[in-house]
């Protein structure tokens, strides 16, 4: 379980939010992040936003984005390797 809490939001700033399974990181037929049950929860602005990680295969979910005080859901299911590609 991922709680995420955001308190200050950067006027013009865009957020996403992704779970990386480094452990199975060269593994993209891996299902253990989605069979882990993972429920990422973020709090913001009085709600509360709930994610389940989908039932595909892959070793990066990527949940959300962040932009201009909304949350757009993302929650698609790919493979990455490099841990330095993560985040683009």
């Amino acid at each position: 379980i991922e709680t995420i809490t955001i308190v200050e939001v950067k006027s013009g700033k865009d957020y996403s939010y992704s779970v990386h399974d480094y452990t199975n990181r060269d593994n993209s037929s891996s299902t253990k992040l989605a069979d882990s049950g993972a429920i990422v929860t973020v709090y913001y602005n009085n709600t509360t936003t709930k994610y389940p990680v989908p039932s595909s295969a892959g070793n990066l979910w990527r949940v959300f984005t962040f932009q201009d005080g909304s949350f757009t859901k993302v929650n698609t299911m790919t493979s990455e390797s490099n841990h330095d590609n993560v985040y683009n």
